[in-house]
């Protein structure tokens, strides 16, 4: 079917523009980020430093969360 083979296609651009932005920082090959993103992989604190996509892991206390957005 057409609309599905569009969407397929955008899906995989955008996948693509993500691993993309991901490579300007990761130590790692772009087929191990590509399965990170087609499996949408959490990481740690830990593992986001360790592969690059953080600099470094913040000791400070947490700040009191915001009340009355509304």
């Amino acid at each position: 079917m057409v609309v599905l083979a569009v969407k397929l296609s955008i899906g995989m651009y955008i996948d693509d523009s993500i691993v993309d932005i991901y490579m300007t920082k990761a130590k790692t090959t772009r087929e191990d980020i590509t399965q990170k993103v087609e499996e949408e992989t959490w990481f740690t604190a830990s593992e986001a430093v360790e592969i690059g996509f953080a600099d470094k892991i913040s000791e400070s206390e947490p700040t009191t969360p915001a009340t009355n957005l509304i």
